[in-house]
């Protein structure tokens, strides 16, 4: 089989099938089209790196026009095989060099699915959410950090609820000293619905009034960036809850198991789903494995580093991520699953390995649940050899 090698990017796209048939044409319509002409035949077979932001719309364009031969080459293979031939990263050398992969490992490409549509969109909104979380442990953590840094011994004393967060951002320092204890509480049982009660009012204005007597910060800044800073949480939050409402959506339309899984939420579930895809691109739960990059790295003898290390960065990182969430919810719920753990924590595993392992063995259930169709049974699935 000869293939049409095509690169693609935000504003261009680079193709290659030999020397007389190459060129570079614009990521739109119109380029797709101009592809279309230079390519009459809907047996021609193309092949792209899977990146799949903008390999959709054109994979999406050449089927809808009679090109069923469209598939998908690893970034990993591609980078390899330009490390073993010693190219520079260029778009119209990786047009060839993807071509040249498809060529050589024929058996790894992934086919192009007709739904795949819908699940590259899934993939989108769950990637989306997994940015706003990141950025929301980022701006919780500076939150911390900011009122470590004006109200010391602050975070230490009283957890950093919503409450007091409310507080902080509505209030100066110089507001509260100025309030009256019963003044306080009216407002901490009000925000807190009276689920605070007055100890943690008087510690509360005890702290802060110290701080406030005892050091220099200018504490209007420090409401004015809390507050700010609060806002940013809270909008994220919001924004995180608005794509939880959109996947139970996709859910729906999934027919699925995986949240049968003890401790896995429909959005997780939903997650893991819009990594994987199609099940049957596996041939065994050790290579779905594989695809997540859950294993460490090993050193030139082939043995692990260190289990303290951190994973291996080749894989699906977003696949990984979820896996390791999921493992880490299911100890917890799960029996089988929290014996596994501690069996290998009392083996000397650090926690992080330990996790992991757990993890390629719940792969091992989520592979013959998607397989068959079937809710999460720990001592029928676990013990199956693919």
């Amino acid at each position: 089989m000869s293939f049409v090698g095509i690169d693609i990017s935000k504003d261009f796209f680079s193709f290659f099938f030999d020397n007389s048939l190459k060129g570079i044409l614009p990521n739109s319509i119109d380029g797709y089209e101009s592809l279309v002409s230079l390519f009459p035949d809907k047996s021609t077979s193309f092949v792209l790196e899977s990146t799949g932001v903008y390999s959709k719309n054109l994979f999406g364009f050449l089927f809808s026009h009679g090109f069923k031969n469209l598939f998908y080459v690893s970034p990993f293979d591609v980078s390899k095989t330009r490390k073993i031939l010693n190219l520079p990263k260029t778009d119209k050398l990786d047009a060839i060099l993807i071509q040249k992969v498809a060529l050589k490992f024929p058996e790894k490409l992934v086919p192009f699915l007709p739904n795949e549509s819908f699940f590259i969109s899934l993939k989108e909104l769950t990637r989306f959410r997994f940015y706003l979380s990141s950025q929301l442990v980022k701006e919780k953590t500076y939150l911390a950090n900011l009122i470590s840094s004006y109200f010391p011994g602050l975070s230490s004393n009283l957890n950093l609820s919503n409450t007091l967060l409310n507080i902080l951002s509505d209030y100066s320092a110089e507001d509260i000293v100025n309030m009256s204890i019963d003044e306080l509480f009216d407002i901490v049982s009000s925000l807190s619905k009276k689920r605070l009660n007055i100890d943690f009012t008087k510690k509360l204005k005890s702290i802060i009034s110290k701080v406030y007597r005892s050091t220099l910060n200018d504490f209007n800044t420090a409401n004015f960036t809390i507050s700010l800073t609060f806002d940013r949480v809270k909008l994220l939050k919001s924004q995180i809850k608005s794509i939880d409402k959109q996947l139970k959506f996709y859910f729906d339309r999934l027919n699925t198991t995986l949240h049968t899984i003890p401790g896995i939420s429909v959005v997780l579930a939903v997650s893991i789903i819009s990594e994987i895809v199609d099940i049957n691109r596996f041939k065994s739960h050790s290579k779905l494995a594989s695809y997540a990059g859950l294993r460490w790295d090993l050193n030139d003898s082939g043995k692990v580093v260190n289990n303290h290390k951190s994973l291996s960065k080749k894989g699906n990182k977003y696949l990984r991520y979820y896996l390791y969430q999921a493992a880490s919810s299911a100890i917890r719920f799960d029996p089988v699953l929290r014996d596994y753990y501690k069996s290998k924590r009392n083996e000397g595993k650090a926690h992080k390995a330990a996790v992991v392992l757990t993890a390629r063995k719940l792969v091992r259930s989520i592979y013959y649940m998607l397989k068959n169709n079937v809710p999460y049974k720990p001592f029928e699935t676990t013990h199956v050899s693919n």
